[in-house]
């Protein structure tokens, strides 16, 4: 952060801040290697809206934000914190892009605010839970719910219902051709190796 806390001082902003919107969280722990618009990530640098989020093979993230939630990147992730209005003064409004791999996330609880994570075949819409969603290589969505609720809604070509995940345990896979299938308590082992992906 000294680089960092430097720049500030001259009135010289980064590379990847420049242009950047409002801060709106940062980095807690890193594992390998990580990078924001480009640039390598610390410990401890600053996250704004806007921006794209990449991790290495290995590189696990794990990012806290200014409302208090937490997410975790597993390896070779890409995720665009799309759109973030603060909490501060309102009700948080945020919006995520995962366009390939692992995030695992806790929301907190925000009366009126939102959290959504879209991907190229699913839309997810949360108030206050702890979830996984996962994109592989084809764009097919895996969305697990460990705690809480969340409504998932297809993308893409495929038009579907929406499927409601407010039972731990329960999964739903979408495809950007076929929609999201029923909703399904998911097998202990694919739970397991999911989270494996997600631990430091």
């Amino acid at each position: 952060m000294a680089w960092l806390v430097a720049c500030a001082c001259l009135g010289i902003a980064p590379a990847w801040a420049q242009g950047a919107g409002p801060v709106i969280g940062e980095v807690l722990v890193l594992k390998g290697e990580a990078w924001i618009d480009g640039q390598p990530l610390r410990p401890g640098d600053r996250l704004q809206a806007g921006a794209t989020v990449r991790t290495g093979q290995p590189g696990r993230l794990r990012l806290r934000f200014e409302d208090g939630s937490v997410l975790v990147l597993s390896d070779a992730t890409e995720l665009r914190l799309e759109r973030w209005l603060p909490s501060a003064g309102g009700a948080r409004q945020a919006s995520l892009w995962l366009s390939l791999g692992l995030i695992g996330q806790t929301v907190r609880p925000q009366a009126g605010g939102s959290w959504q994570v879209r991907t190229p075949s699913a839309v997810t819409a949360v108030r206050g839970t702890e979830f996984l969603v996962e994109v592989d290589a084809g764009h097919k969505t895996a969305v697990h719910v460990q705690a809480g609720a969340v409504a998932v809604d297809p993308a893409g070509a495929a038009a579907g219902p929406t499927r409601l995940l407010d039972q731990p345990a329960h999964g739903t896979d979408c495809r950007v051709d076929a929609g999201c299938s029923e909703v399904k308590i998911w097998p202990q082992p694919r739970v397991n190796a999911l989270r494996e992906r997600l631990e430091f």
